[in-house]
């Protein structure tokens, strides 16, 4: 783990936002990032009663990554409905973050570290996490942390996940970049609209919208300050298509890299990953068929997901904000309330081993699980509005392995959340009954 520079070089107290009664403590900060050797923006909101706990409540975090040629700022889109959940009881206290991955030369970082702009992904799965839990009452586990993220943060939402699973369990992704097998097409002939030619060249300055994010892909993927392509400005990538807007086999495989597809196939359901995403059937960037086609993938891998289909764009629909943050508040941890060292929380580990079988369900399903210590421990089951339908076991419970009937005959075809708590920890199982 990096040892960072001293980091408050301007940690400004924030608005106290208010809505439905409940308080929000809005924190505008700078932090120095090793990996960029700078000072970068970050946005945190804390819970509004978090001066008013006691000094030993730890909590989760949300990462929010925004959108391309957004900033830390554009974490203010969830703010109505991370308060009103809050508020109303619906989600645990939780808190989110965001930091500014704005950046030239392309306006964008990706969340990948590039000769072009700096190492972003380790600014951002590194010395942000060690600034936020050194600076604020988290829990340092990666049951405690995870991302949502919009459109090139949503394709962030995925790889930084996947690539990062000792420190994220989960993540919420709207209109993301993906499946870019399936996306080349579409690419081609909006190039061809947006660009005067054959023969075509490509500028990111002036340029139309599929033709500047060409280049902010490439940035990331094949960035190549000695580029042979005379037919780009800046040169200073490999652009994936040629003069004839034709696709260059070279260079897609190198971006084809940076696709979320090879991570899904290094990823297996002992994992624990949790995963949400959602597209919409009139995306302006005509993401919806490649989303879709990755909810197939996800059930050929036998990777559990919730996708979430809508008829609006590319922004973030307010449903969708809404299942999100639900989704989250069932896979992360809830507060804590340590009378040890928050470090000792992070490394006593109480639950060895936590499974639903079978899965999918029709009428019952076992839950087993192994203790390492004696531990006060409590096992529910939610409906996906975060209702419980059941408590199947609520007491002390003694080490080794103990196991639960869930009889399920009452309840109505869906999607369910198994959650099994201890103090000190908390497993969620995605159950689907038929």
């Amino acid at each position: 783990m990096k040892k960072l520079k001293p980091i408050f070089t301007g940690l400004l107290l924030g608005l106290a936002l208010s809505l439905n009664a409940q308080q929000v403590i809005n924190i505008q900060a700078t932090f120095y990032s090793e990996a960029l050797d700078e000072v970068r923006n970050v946005r945190v909101y804390l819970p509004g009663n978090y001066y008013s706990h006691p000094a030993n409540l730890y909590y989760p975090v949300i990462y929010y990554l925004h959108g391309w040629t957004g900033d830390h700022n554009a974490v203010s889109e969830m703010l109505t409905m991370y308060q009103g959940l809050m508020a109303g009881g619906t989600i645990e206290p939780v808190i989110m973050v965001s930091a500014d991955n704005w950046v030239e030369p392309f306006e964008g970082s990706f969340y990948t570290n590039s000769i072009l702009w700096g190492n972003f992904e380790d600014y951002m799965t590194e010395d942000l996490i060690n600034w936020v839990d050194a600076t604020f009452r988290t829990i340092p586990h990666r049951k405690a942390r995870a991302f949502i993220g919009q459109s090139m943060g949503g394709h962030g939402a995925f790889r930084l996940t996947l690539r990062h699973k000792d420190k994220f369990s989960a993540f919420a992704a709207n209109g993301a970049t993906v499946n870019f097998d399936l996306l080349t097409e579409v690419w081609i002939a909006k190039l061809r609209e947006e660009n005067p030619g054959p023969p075509y060249t490509f500028s990111y300055t002036g340029g139309g919208l599929f033709t500047r994010a060409g280049f902010l892909l490439s940035g990331a993927a094949a960035p190549n300050f000695n580029t042979p392509q005379t037919h780009i400005n800046p040169a200073i990538v490999e652009y994936m298509f040629d003069e004839n807007c034709e696709l260059i086999d070279t260079v897609f495989q190198k971006i084809r890299m940076f696709d979320v597809i090879p991570l899904l196939h290094q990823t297996s359901v002992e994992d624990s990953i949790g995963i949400i995403f959602c597209c919409g059937t009139n995306d302006e960037w005509l993401l919806y068929e490649a989303n879709a086609a990755l909810a197939d993938t996800l059930d050929a891998l036998g990777l559990p997901y919730e996708f979430y289909s809508h008829t609006g764009g590319h922004g973030m629909p307010t449903l969708f904000k809404q299942r999100a943050l639900i989704f989250l508040d069932f896979l992360l941890m809830a507060p804590v309330q340590v009378n040890v060292g928050i470090d000792e929380l992070a490394g006593n580990k109480i639950l060895q081993s936590y499974r639903v079988y079978p899965n999918p369900i029709s009428h019952s399903t076992t839950i087993n699980c192994e203790l390492l210590d004696r531990e006060m421990v409590r096992v529910s089951v939610s409906n996906y509005l975060g209702q419980e339908v059941a408590t199947v076991y609520e007491g002390w419970l003694e080490p080794g392995w103990h196991t639960f009937k869930l009889d399920a005959l009452s309840l109505p075809s869906g999607i369910y959340f198994c959650r099994f708590q201890t103090g000190r920890e908390l497993a969620v199982e995605k159950i689907v009954k038929q």
